[in-house]
């Protein structure tokens, strides 16, 4: 049986930063990816 070595699901990434008092804004750096290496 081969084992795996490297599985990733649903990778993502987001920063939120402030825009002013009360706001935020939000910037998705990795949206959701998945891989699978061996």
């Amino acid at each position: 049986m081969i084992e795996t070595l490297l599985e990733v699901r649903n990778l993502s990434k987001t920063f939120r930063y402030r825009t002013g008092w009360f706001r935020r804004q939000t910037v998705e750096a990795v949206k959701p990816l998945s891989f699978y290496a061996t």
